[in-house]
């Protein structure tokens, strides 16, 4: 057998139902309230109706739609409402039953539709071909259901709806169901911060040393989603929240979270032999190089969930280790330039480079 005839081109299946219908799937379960019970009703993708099955006729305003139903559920829904019934139940009155079951549903989507629904008749279930005669002489949009209800009664239908009709219940939806409680949030941890001007930033190379404060002093900023700030103490192996979450523009070390100081003197850099090597170059708009860039260091990042988030307050501890341990990214205006070390330099605290792309 050749190369060509068992290498064949990959075909997707094709899809049995209206794209449109799609928006339908993945929402809450509508609540309808059937005496005694609340109906749970989720939609599902269309499927062919079993050959015990009624079909009811719809009109929804100046549209015509269909319901399929197992008979055995139009029974139920019939015992609902006449439990004990003393003659045959002819279509007219059945009718009426189904629609006296749900009353106070039809009410509600006629009110959010603005157009009156009722039940013409009941068929026997039609062939395919026939449904979409029968919808306002155009294919209709098609889409399955499950009503749960009690302790474990299940039941399947399918819609067959006008596109019209579609469109205005599309409003009216339900929620989509979240796959997780809440959105993650990325929390930065950072030990200092400082503004350079752009000639000393350029100057940076690896092995320089920039001073972010005393040795004594173990504070860690943590910043979340670049929106909310807080201040901690690490005392040895772990961090220890001094307090609440606030505003990061309200944040008492501005400079730490990467934003711009009041224009005070930063603090000293301790270059290497191998930096002093490298002159400043002659810039010829000299007035660009006293631009400011404001620096913060990250020693790590943790995620949290929102839920998690709103949970840390004062004594909320946060194992992460000795500092000295950690790596330090250098960020410039939350953008990560560089890498480095923290290490000290007589009673001072230094992150040493040991990569720099400014």
């Amino acid at each position: 057998m050749s190369r060509k005839d068992t290498v064949r081109p990959y075909r997707a299946p094709t899809l049995a139902y209206s794209p449109a219908v799609s928006e339908f799937f993945g929402r809450y379960p509508l609540k309808i309230p059937v005496e005694p019970d609340i109906w749970s009703v989720a939609f599902l993708p269309p499927f062919s109706p079993g050959e015990d099955w009624l079909c009811l006729q719809l009109k929804i305003g100046a549209q015509e739609g269909q319901c399929l139903l197992p008979r055995g559920l139009l029974r139920m829904i019939l015992r609902l409402a006449e439990p004990q019934p003393r003659a045959p139940l002819n279509s007219d009155i059945a009718i009426l039953l189904v629609e006296m079951v749900f009353n106070e549903a039809l009410m509600d989507l006629e009110t959010r539709l603005g157009c009156t629904l009722s039940i013409l008749r009941f068929d026997s279930c039609a062939r395919p071909v026939e449904f979409e005669e029968a919808v306002s002489g155009q294919s209709p949009l098609r889409v399955g259901f499950r009503v749960s209800f009690g302790a474990q009664e299940v039941f399947d239908g399918l819609l067959h709806l006008a596109q019209e009709t579609f469109s205005a219940l599309r409003p009216h939806f339900p929620a989509l169901i979240r796959t997780f409680e809440a959105p993650p949030v990325a929390v930065s941890l950072r030990v200092g911060g400082m503004s350079l001007s752009v000639a000393e930033v350029r100057a940076l190379r690896p092995g320089c040393g920039i001073v972010i404060g005393p040795t004594a002093r173990r504070s860690v900023a943590l910043v979340a989603g670049e929106a909310l700030a807080t201040l901690a103490v690490h005392d040895g192996y772990r961090i220890v929240i001094q307090g609440g979450w606030q505003d990061i523009a309200q944040f008492s070390l501005p400079e730490w979270i990467g934003h711009m100081t009041d224009g005070s003197a930063a603090p000293p850099l301790f270059s290497s032999p191998e930096a002093e090597q490298f002159p400043e170059t002659e810039v010829p708009e000299v007035q660009f190089d006293t631009v400011q860039v404001p620096l913060s260091f990250e020693i790590g990042r943790r995620v949290f969930t929102l839920g998690e988030l709103q949970e840390i307050g004062e004594g909320h501890v946060i194992e992460i280790g000795s500092l000295s341990d950690q790596k330090v990214s250098v960020l410039a205006h939350g953008r990560r330039i560089g890498e480095g070390e923290l290490v000290e330099v007589g009673a001072a605290l230094a992150v040493r480079l040991t990569r720099i792309n400014a």
